[in-house]
């Protein structure tokens, strides 16, 4: 409308003129013939948030593997690589659609358990503050012990959001009703936390 407002109807003619070029060009006999077409390929913003997020995510796990080779002097026959402990990556959106890439192991249930206990925690959370929170992504990192106790916390990213989202996925990560490791669990991890990186879709 605003070029109508600007130019006159007499860009209208130019403008019938391109379309029937387009569609000769295209072979289209009607406009109902490609009409609708791009709704396919639409996305909602907090679609593309996501999309953006996971698109970092995998760039910078890359650039850490790649740092990682680098740092590893493999031909030095005295060089002992030091143990590192497990580490597990998931993520869990809003929409109730988690994702976490365990065995179907005692070891890999219990991850899975510790997983459901912080989505619900992080849930509940969402919805007592859903006034303030906007479409993002947060990626933290913990580490739990024997118990399941949370023994350390960061924030490694965030696309957009708020300092009140970080806040509630922080309490929601460390309030959780975690259980102790089972027996399986302790000896898979060697004796060591079990350290667990999370991306949460807001």
């Amino acid at each position: 409308c605003t070029g109508v407002m600007k130019m006159g109807y007499a860009m209208v003619k130019p403008m019938m003129d391109e379309l029937a070029a387009f569609m000769d060009e295209h072979g289209f006999n009607s406009i109902s013939d490609f009409k609708g077409h791009s709704l396919q390929f639409f996305r909602t913003h907090a679609e593309l948030v996501e999309i953006q997020a996971e698109a970092r995510a995998k760039k910078k796990a890359a650039h850490a593997a790649k740092k990682a080779s680098e740092a590893s002097p493999a031909s030095d026959p005295g060089y002992a690589r030091e143990s590192t402990r497990t580490k597990i990556q998931g993520s869990i959106r809003r929409r109730g659609q988690s994702s976490l890439d365990v065995e179907d192991t005692p070891a890999g249930r219990y991850i899975g358990s510790v997983n459901k206990s912080i989505e619900r925690a992080w849930q509940r959370e969402c919805i007592l503050r859903r006034e303030h929170i906007l479409p993002g992504s947060l990626s933290v990192s913990f580490t739990l012990d024997q118990e399941g106790k949370v023994t350390g916390f960061r924030f490694d990213s965030r696309v957009q959001g708020g300092a009140i989202q970080e806040g509630l996925t922080m309490l929601a990560v460390k309030n959780a009703e975690i259980p102790a490791m089972p027996a399986e669990m302790i000896e898979t991890l060697n004796s060591e936390e079990l350290e667990m990186s999370l991306t949460f879709y807001f």
